[in-house]
């Protein structure tokens, strides 16, 4: 029969242990990456520590078995969809911000150019003898057609910043992707510990910040890593080995590709984190830039129509007002 104090002794020898537990997850309740801990306990048996006692026995007293983490998964995969969302988001939204300050500077924008062009023609419809409406209208055109121009030069400026940010945000994904194959390589060299295992989960939600992934942990605690948020797509990281996303400027869009030094795999898996926010927004600055050339096209299409249809000073038919854009 176990002796009274001997159990005693066990049960403040594990609640001391677990409360140490606790004392650590509240000293480290701002630590990035740490999970919260938690004391398993069991019962001692007769006999020797971890055999089940018989029915008939009091038993040992009790003992701290293992110390795990509070680990869900499908949680923390959840979790960090939502970051790598939200990270998508902020920096499309940001740069959003920037367009409508090129597009919306002040005063000083396309729209308002167009307004004091057309209200030059007014004028000139007015008092067409009049030479200084002329030249006013004959002026605005000019600043018409430098606002035209300033704005689509700001706007692949604008395009070459998204693209340049993007790259830098692409190698972060690779220099995480490294720190990843390290981390499995020591967890799978010997007992994963619980410092190793937050600092693995840590690295992840890292990375899923620059671009979103989808994890897959194996019996041994080592990761692979999948471009985008689903599983079939393009392996960043298997068998402890990295391969390295890039990144290339086309005119409408940013292409991306991961390859291993021999193989490139195109990929279109950039479905979150501030990558695809910077893709979205270079996409995005193409679409107005588009849209800015077809405005300037149909003005100069119908103002040189309706020029055409007039009469000059010397009452001769009228020539095209801008140069064609064709």
């Amino acid at each position: 029969m176990a002796d009274l104090f001997s159990i005693g002794k066990s049960g403040l020898q594990a609640y001391r242990q677990a409360l140490g537990v606790t004392g650590q997850n509240i000293a480290n309740i701002n630590t990035d990456g740490y999970k919260r801990r938690e004391a398993e306990m069991e019962e001692l048996g007769v006999g020797s520590a971890g055999i089940y006692s018989t029915g008939k026995s009091t038993g040992l007293g009790v003992r701290v078995t293992e110390i795990n983490r509070a680990f869900d998964e499908f949680l923390l995969n959840k979790a960090r969809n939502a970051t790598s969302n939200a990270s998508s988001a902020n920096v499309f939204s940001s740069a959003m911000q920037q367009i409508e300050d090129i597009i919306l500077p002040g005063d000083a924008n396309l729209g308002a150019a167009i307004g004091r062009f057309f209200t030059a023609l007014q004028e000139v419809s007015s008092t067409p003898s009049d030479l200084t409406g002329r030249t006013v209208a004959l002026e605005q055109a000019k600043q018409m057609t430098a606002e035209f121009t300033q704005l689509a030069n700001n706007l692949e400026n604008f395009k070459e910043s998204m693209a340049r940010q993007a790259t830098n945000e692409v190698a972060k994904v690779n220099t995480l992707t490294k720190a990843l194959s390290n981390i499995n390589i020591d967890l799978s060299g010997g007992k994963a510990t619980n410092s190793m295992l937050d600092a693995r989960d840590g690295t992840i939600d890292e990375l899923n910040k620059f671009a979103q992934v989808h994890v897959k942990i194996d019996s041994s605690n080592t990761v692979e890593i999948t471009l985008g948020n689903i599983d079939n797509g393009p392996r960043l990281l298997s068998a402890n080995k990295p391969k390295t996303l890039r990144v290339n400027a086309a005119p409408d869009r940013l292409n991306f590709s991961v390859t291993d030094g021999v193989n490139i795999i195109s990929t279109n898996q950039i479905t979150g984190g501030a990558v695809e926010g910077y893709a979205s927004a270079y996409a995005e600055a193409d679409g107005l830039i588009n849209k800015i050339d077809d405005l300037a096209f149909l003005l100069t299409k119908e103002i040189n129509a309706i020029h055409q249809q007039g009469i000059d000073l010397n009452h001769s038919f009228g020539k095209k007002f801008f140069q064609d854009l064709e």
